[in-house]
């Protein structure tokens, strides 16, 4: 009865305070589901002991994802925008022992840069918010906010926000994994953990913007490039990327550990 009750006075709350994003996350926890088939990857990791650094948090969907396909890797996140830090914290609450984020973003060295996020008329598009003014003059940019828009009844606009970022490389940390989501900003946050990456040969899976700078870059560290097909189970090798949304990349001196999980999915056709 007492529990009834109290799920009759929280449902308004839920239904008409929380914003659309909020419901998104706590919906996406209730249900278990991952938010790109791309994280089913981490399932063949689980009970391998190490850490995850999680490059563009935003509101932590992938940390929630990997967290919930995954029980014994720990999660990292960097996320710059401020405004997002109250959904990290509720992870941080859900997984008290596996979930740490920090308010800073990553790259070369240490600076306060301006990140524009994208906003309409009813929320901000968080999750597309770059700290590369340029990456919205890409047609395809341009489009896919103009149809947040739409479906929002309004038209997009941009608000600034000042934010602080630093190189990964000064926190001395072993990864076993990093994911990078950072719209347009990868190379910057790839170059400030580069001593970090030739160093623990980390599994990498990146957002692919930029494919002409970013490809070469990972191929000249020894990385091989993969694309996940989470219905076979298998990495498949790719050349461009083409028709991935984010690349997998090994490298043959993974650890030992790492390996042993991976190289079973990794298809030769």
């Amino acid at each position: 009865m007492i529990g009834s009750v109290l799920k009759s006075l929280l449902r308004p709350l839920y239904q008409h305070l929380l914003t659309p994003r909020w419901r998104e996350i706590i919906n996406q926890y209730r249900s278990g589901q991952v938010s790109e088939t791309d994280i089913e990857l981490f399932r063949h990791l689980d009970g391998i002991a190490g850490l995850v650094i999680d490059a563009g948090a935003n509101r932590g969907q992938f940390a929630l994802s990997m967290l919930a396909v995954n029980r014994s890797l720990k999660v990292l996140s960097f996320e710059p925008n401020p405004a997002l830090r109250w959904s990290l914290l509720l992870i941080g609450m859900l997984y008290p022992a596996r979930f740490r984020f920090r308010l800073r973003g990553l790259s070369t060295h240490r600076q306060s840069m301006t990140l524009h996020v994208p906003t309409t008329s009813t929320m901000d598009l968080s999750s597309n918010a770059s700290l590369d003014a340029c990456e919205f003059d890409k047609d395809y940019v341009r489009e896919r906010l103009a149809g947040y828009a739409q479906r929002s009844a309004g038209q997009y606009g941009f608000c600034q926000r000042s934010v602080k970022l630093l190189p990964l490389d000064e926190l001395g940390l072993a990864p076993v994994a990093i994911k990078i989501d950072v719209e347009g900003w990868e190379l910057q946050a790839l170059t400030g953990m580069q001593k970090t990456i030739v160093r623990c040969h980390p599994l990498l899976m990146i957002e692919l913007n930029n494919t002409q700078q970013l490809l070469p870059w990972l191929r000249q560290l020894g990385y091989q490039l993969y694309g996940y097909d989470a219905h076979q189970q298998l990495l498949l090798p790719t050349e461009t990327g083409a028709g991935l949304l984010n690349v997998i990349a090994i490298h043959p001196q993974m650890p030992a550990d790492t390996a042993e999980r991976i190289k079973p999915l990794l298809s030769v056709e």
